[in-house]
């Protein structure tokens, strides 16, 4: 953000109105209540069944109701060993910290490109993984591994946790409702993962932005003008419906404008009909440190470890010794 130009001449009343977008994400993109980055989509958590239950929750799946859900479907072998799981916390990097986000752990940055955050959150999540962990395996080190795709988990779990980018980038998800009756592989259902009514919004929110050094500001200003109104997102919607070229929403996610979501994509993907929730059921993330993408690959990992018994160290210990491996 430090090397873009701002864009408060263009999003503003009469041009790209701020009432447009979700208010928590153009806050996550401005400066001094100015802003320099426009969001233009993002992703959410859903819990896709292949085969469903018939006793799902309306539109949230809370992770305890997740967890008890999913250990009625685990299965044994004539040995008593596990053969199939309905789920597993440990199968998803982003499950994981949808699962921090939710239980309040509020990653954010801290000193030397480092994130910090809310111990209790962090012990909060650690708890409940370790205590999903051994309920599915009696403190057993491993567990089966997840179906490769929903499509194929039949006879190994009944659930999946993925964004609907996958599902939806189907061109066959995005017809008309009766079209999607008649197809087979349209009998997948969803729900939005969720805690104490919230939905977590994952961390790869996309956003646009023009630098400073930029050679043509008013081009990339036109352009950004042109992309974040209405009518030309309701028009990528549609050309990607009847082109067939496999990209969900927005950028491959659900847009950064309120009315993109709530009344076109439902119209395109009939599936969305009564699942597109209201702005104030969001739990949106942090700011994130610069080197997030890589501190993941640190953190995922511990939180696995330490819920299987495997890890002696603290987190903090853990990030340092990462931190003191890069600089070699």
């Amino acid at each position: 953000m430090d090397r873009m130009d701002g864009l408060g001449d263009i999003v503003k009343p009469g041009k790209v109105d701020p009432s447009w977008f979700y208010s928590r994400l153009l806050a996550m993109g401005s400066r001094d209540n100015r802003p320099v980055l426009v969001p233009l989509s993002f992703s959410l958590p859903a819990i896709v069944y292949v085969r469903g239950p018939t006793d799902l929750p309306t539109m949230f799946m809370p992770l305890d109701t997740l967890r008890a859900m999913s250990r009625t479907f685990n299965k044994t072998d004539k040995n008593g060993a596990l053969s199939s799981v309905g789920f597993s916390p440990t199968w998803s990097a982003d499950f994981l910290t949808s699962t921090a986000l939710l239980f309040g752990m509020h990653l954010r940055p801290g000193r030397n490109g480092m994130p910090t955050w809310d111990e209790n959150g962090l012990r909060k999540t650690v708890d409940f993984v370790t205590s999903w962990v051994a309920d599915i395996s009696g403190a057993l080190p491993t567990a089966p591994s997840p179906p490769a795709t929903c499509s194929t988990s039949r006879g190994r779990g009944t659930s999946c946790w993925q964004t609907l980018r996958g599902p939806f980038s189907d061109s066959r998800h995005s017809r008309t409702s009766s079209d999607c009756r008649k197809r087979s592989a349209a009998t997948w259902i969803f729900r939005w993962l969720s805690q104490d009514g919230l939905i977590p919004v994952l961390d790869d929110v996309l956003f646009a932005g023009i630098q400073r050094s930029s050679r043509d500001k008013s081009g990339a200003r036109a352009f950004l003008q042109w992309f974040c109104s209405l009518s030309v997102q309701q028009t990528l919607i549609t050309v990607n419906q009847s082109r067939r070229i496999g990209v969900f929403g927005i950028t491959n996610g659900f847009s950064a404008l309120k009315g993109i979501n709530e009344k076109d994509l439902p119209m395109k993907y009939p599936l969305l009909l009564g699942h597109i929730p209201q702005e104030n059921l969001f739990s949106f993330p942090e700011t994130l440190p610069d080197s997030w993408l890589r501190v993941r690959d640190v953190i995922d990992p511990w939180i696995v470890a330490t819920a299987r018994g495997q890890e002696t160290e603290t987190l903090q210990k853990k990030l340092e010794e990462w931190q003191n491996a890069q600089k070699k």
